[in-house]
């Protein structure tokens, strides 16, 4: 090996060590992968190595790679003109709109938004729409031809079966030649679209190496019918926690298959998120716009209706 500079090389104790970690986070990563629980190992980790470097800890922080702090600086410094702002305010008063971002499900209230008539909306207005599919793949249809819109960006990690982290671009034709990474990187300006997005800088190509093995595996849950399955059981946790107190947050229509999130009077979120470790149950909590607690379920394979009914225990044990 003579060529250190460009990758570096891992001790096998290193490696031991990151086989380690890994296997630590994947066995809760609801608890474990959030930055909450991760921000103290962080602060630990990057504290260590401004130490050693001679840099001060509160002006350091680690990011993904050299490119990501590129990026960083590079999209954060220049300054917009107030002539531009200006403009923009303008076009929005008169009833333009240059851009629009929607969310396809959105993350707590666990609401399908019907993409298609609000894109159709915001193109009457001249929009652009580019449509944030976090929970879309492998979850709900993907179909953004149809609806119109010109971009849509997602994670695929959530739904299929993939190391984290990975997610994915999709670009209409008249954007594909516009939109590069923001990672300014060697293929940066590369023609196809596969390789514009490759390389990131040094990153662990694991994640992505692995998607093609995990669409196998979701598509063989799909044909054994276990995917419906698992959105009968959104539906049965629908009618329970609604047996219990929750009210939900969204219309039958506008409830993607396999999320259900609900309103619980009474109790606040960090109530509830003791109550359901103690209990040894991982589903999402926080707090509303209103201040409202908010509880969302998301349903895989490896759930069963005796899961649903020992949360409701606990909400039970909250009322």
């Amino acid at each position: 090996m003579l060529n250190h500079a460009s990758f570096g090389v891992m001790t096998t104790e290193i490696m031991d060590l990151a086989t380690s970690v890994r296997a630590e986070l994947e066995e809760d990563s609801l608890a474990l992968v959030d930055v909450l629980a991760l921000l103290p190992r962080l602060q630990h980790a990057s504290e260590t190595c401004a130490h050693v470097l001679g840099l001060e800890p509160g002006s350091f922080a680690l990011t993904q790679n050299a490119t990501a702090g590129a990026a960083a600086l590079m999209r954060s410094l220049p300054v917009r003109s107030v002539e531009q702002l200006i403009g923009s305010l303008e076009a929005k008063v008169r009833g333009a709109v240059k851009i629009a971002q929607l969310s396809l499900v959105s993350s707590s209230t666990a609401v399908a938004f019907p993409v298609e008539a609000l894109t159709r909306w915001f193109r009457s207005r001249g929009a652009a729409v580019a449509i944030d599919a976090a929970h879309g793949p492998g979850h709900v249809e993907l179909d953004p031809v149809r609806w119109g819109a010109s971009a849509m960006f997602g994670t695929l990690h959530k739904w299929f079966p993939t190391p984290r982290p990975v997610g994915f671009i999709w670009l209409a034709t008249e954007l594909r030649d516009a939109v590069r990474p923001a990672e300014v990187s060697l293929t940066w300006d590369a023609s196809d679209l596969v390789e514009r997005f490759a390389w990131p800088g040094t990153y662990d190509p694991t994640p992505r190496l692995c998607v093609g093995a995990a669409m196998e595996r979701w598509v063989a849950w799909r044909a054994a019918g276990d995917l419906d399955r698992c959105a009968g059981l959104a539906g049965y946790a629908s009618s329970r926690l609604g047996e219990v107190g929750g009210v939900p947050t969204s219309c039958e229509s506008m409830r993607p298959p396999r999320m259900r999130a609900v309103v619980l009077e009474g109790p606040h979120p960090e109530r509830v998120r003791a109550a359901m470790d103690d209990a040894e149950i991982r589903a999402w909590t926080g707090a509303g716009p209103g201040g409202e607690t908010m509880l969302r379920v998301a349903t895989h394979v490896y759930n069963d209706e005796s899961d649903v009914d020992r949360l409701c225990d606990v909400v039970t044990s909250l009322r």
